[in-house]
């Protein structure tokens, strides 16, 4: 069955971008939806890859996405508060050269904390945070897991801003200087 994390909006959306057709999916519950799309995807032999949203190109790529909770949406609002908190204390232990003293006890206490915020990549602070670490040469910082989307979004920006940042552009035609 489709994990409950995923919201009723993200299956019309998985309907649309994998053409799998539930009927009269805009009037149906999210439990509906779920149950028509599960049935729906089962019965089909091959799905439509998909390589700007979800990057699944397979049917049990699919069903593994839907079998497990949704990556980003899976935390609470005081789980996500209580990731960003650990995060600005390794960003504060970072900036002050590296000291452990207000927030960590020790270098295995930091690594501990470490270890448990880079399964939540997908949050920009998280990143921020790993990337300052990783210029400490006392821990072995972890990288942080990002779910494929989030993957290509980043990946997108890099490319945007190294094109823009780094190109000429002339214009040709007639400049007029005056001078008073």
């Amino acid at each position: 069955m489709i994990h409950s994390s995923h919201s009723r909006k993200d299956l019309l959306e998985l309907c649309d971008i994998f053409n799998i057709r539930v009927e009269d999916k805009f009037n149906c519950s999210k439990k509906q939806l779920s149950e028509g799309m599960w049935d729906s995807i089962n019965s089909t032999k091959k799905l439509v890859p998909d390589d700007k949203n979800y990057h699944l190109k397979s049917k049990k790529e699919l069903i593994e996405y839907l079998k497990l909770p949704h990556q980003t949406k899976s935390l609470s609002i005081s789980d996500k508060q209580e990731i960003i908190k650990y995060c600005r204390q390794i960003i504060f232990y970072c900036d002050n050269n590296y000291t452990l003293e207000p927030h960590f006890d020790s270098i295995q206490h930091l690594e501990t904390i470490a270890i448990y915020i880079s399964n939540f990549g997908d949050i920009s602070t998280v990143r921020r945070a790993l990337a300052k670490l990783k210029l400490d040469k006392q821990i072995a910082c972890p990288d942080p897991i990002i779910s494929a989307r989030v993957l290509k979004e980043l990946e997108k920006q890099k490319r945007l801003k190294c094109c823009e940042m780094n190109s000429l552009r002339v214009k040709k035609g007639k400049i007029i200087v005056k001078f008073d």
